[in-house]
């Protein structure tokens, strides 16, 4: 029983966790340094930008 409880427990805080990440949208910071990231990849840098 306990068993049960726990693995039901653990599945739902996963599946909220997931739900909750999938519906967050980027902040401006975060868009920054996604372009920089891309762009750093694509000129095959290995530090970020400056």
């Amino acid at each position: 029983m306990k068993i049960t409880l726990l693995v039901t427990l653990l599945f739902g805080l996963v599946f909220l966790t997931a739900v909750g990440a999938a519906e967050k949208t980027l902040t401006p910071q975060q868009q920054r340094m996604t372009s920089c990231n891309q762009q750093a990849t694509a000129q095959a840098l290995k530090r970020g930008c400056a």
